[in-house]
């Protein structure tokens, strides 16, 4: 007991300040990967199992359950793979696109993606013959992200807007939230910091990284004549 004591009281007095404590993200990522790499090889080792059993199995619900943990080890792995893949490195392939279809072609995702809740979207492109270089399935997870997110702290009965044109060398794409009371989105986009069951932070940790990449910007702020949190994104047109 005497040993046990004398270790805690070592841990409590000489460990540094955890809080304080500063990893490089690019240790953090390779444990992520790693961590991910050999949690899917336990989880795919148990699927392989679970069809083993199924194929030894003759009682239909056990079968049926079998399938449950099946489809809930496939959901698990699918949801490590993003995590990994959303804190590492990304390659880009830029094209030139004229912004109109971009946003038309983004609009066509989004609605198929999410029907209902993009009915209570206000849409409004005001664009030209504007074009730009950009990796559309890139710029597809940025947008995606951003609107799930907004969608998934909508509050009832009040609007979101999108709204998109293009100012000097720049197109703006911008999303507006109505909210009932004032909020700081200045933690926004941290990643490893998230308010919302499930999330890990990195969705719009992600979208910025993918408009940086561009030549663009991410900001969000709140409007406090317009009640509403003001989430814009930046890319430069092509010259």
């Amino acid at each position: 007991m005497q040993l046990i004591s004398s270790a805690n009281s070592l841990m409590q007095n000489d460990s540094p300040d955890t809080e304080k404590l500063l990893v490089p993200w690019p240790r953090v990522v390779t444990f992520t990967r790693q961590l991910s790499h050999d949690v899917r090889n336990g989880l795919n080792a148990l699927d392989l199992e679970a069809s083993y059993i199924t194929e030894l199995n003759t009682d239909p619900e056990i079968a049926e359950e079998l399938k449950k943990l099946r489809v809930m080890v496939v959901n698990i792995t699918k949801m490590l793979h993003g995590v990994s893949s959303t804190m590492g490195a990304f390659s880009m392939n830029p094209i030139d696109l004229e912004a109109e279809i971009l946003l038309g072609e983004l609009r066509e995702r989004l609605t198929k993606l999410q029907p209902k809740e993009m009915e209570g979207v206000s849409w409004s492109v005001k664009l030209g013959d504007e074009s730009l270089e950009v990796d559309i399935e890139r710029l597809w997870e940025a947008t995606r992200e951003i609107f799930e997110n907004a969608f998934q702290f909508r509050e009832n009965g009040k609007a979101i807007a999108f709204a998109a044109h293009c100012e000097g060398a720049l197109l703006f794409l911008e999303l507006r939230e109505e909210k009932t009371a004032p909020v700081a989105p200045g933690e926004w986009g941290t990643p490893l910091l998230s308010t919302r069951r499930g999330g890990f932070g990195l969705g719009l940790f992600h979208a910025g990284r993918v408009l940086a990449a561009h030549g663009g910007e991410l900001t969000m702020a709140y409007d406090g004549e317009a009640a509403a949190v003001v989430t814009r994104m930046t890319l430069p047109l092509k010259k």
